[in-house]
């Protein structure tokens, strides 16, 4: 079967003024992102997600940072998919107590601490660095520091869902990006991209100007992780359907 999807160039908003119905110019997809989030109407029915997934080699990093209206979520996850072992933590929080996204993703930073657990994701110009502390299960010290890189030239599949004016979704899907940085937990450290203890500011940055995240110049000694990162925003009236890509990128 063969469709013809509109390819946007421009920014666009991805809700009437009102934030109650779907934009009708938003509708088609692009390489970069372009749509702004405007979900100011119904509180109660919308989703905000940023999902983050790190693949290098046998170690698997996630994160989670998403505003439900009603209440907020974050999460790391982490697999040494060797040895089987995992770990990571989560916390919710309450609507508006800290945990909200942005209408234009990388336009502010993520952040978040409660307790013993921190989650900031922060664009930079020319990388995206994502940095977290939280307690295991056992009362084990975690940690990971992660420099994300986006080349001037790589494209991202940006495409708005309708299931009516009143249902869809957006999303904006980010494969293929290097990384490097470090996990720790407890005593165990685990490199990512070889480059695990330089810090991501040593890396060469190059800046861009179509979008919230950049370019950074990595030179691994070892293959660079594979990073997969998905944003999702919707609407709809009897309940949220947006899904980002649940630890599967």
């Amino acid at each position: 079967m063969t469709t013809n999807e509109k390819e946007l160039f421009e920014s666009v908003d991805l809700c009437t003024p009102d934030g109650l119905l779907l934009n009708r110019a938003a509708l088609g997809w692009s390489r970069r992102p372009l749509h702004r989030a405007n979900l100011d109407g119904r509180f109660g029915v919308n989703k905000r997600w940023d999902y983050w997934a790190i693949l290098a080699g046998d170690l698997v990093v996630s994160t989670t940072f998403a505003d439900l209206d009603h209440l907020g979520l974050a999460d790391v996850y982490w697999v040494d998919l060797a040895s089987g072992e995992s770990g990571g933590q989560s916390i919710v929080t309450g609507a508006g107590d800290g945990i909200s996204l942005p209408d234009v993703a990388g336009a502010t930073p993520l952040h978040v601490e409660r307790g013993r657990f921190f989650l900031t994701i922060e664009d930079h110009e020319g990388w995206t660095h994502l940095s977290a502390r939280w307690s295991e299960p056992d009362g084990r010290e975690g940690s990971f520091d992660i420099a994300v890189a986006l080349p001037r030239d790589h494209e991202s599949l940006n495409v708005v869902i309708p299931w009516s004016d009143e249902l869809f979704n957006f999303t904006s899907k980010h494969q293929a990006r290097s990384a490097t940085g470090a996990l720790s937990v407890g005593s165990r450290n685990w490199n990512i991209g070889g480059q695990g203890d330089a810090p991501p500011g040593e890396c060469s940055t190059s800046g861009v100007d179509d979008g919230p995240l950049g370019s950074i110049g990595i030179g691994a000694a070892e293959p660079d992780a594979a990073v997969s990162t998905s944003l999702a925003f919707s609407s709809a009236r009897n309940g949220p359907r947006a899904r980002a890509s649940p630890k599967t990128g």
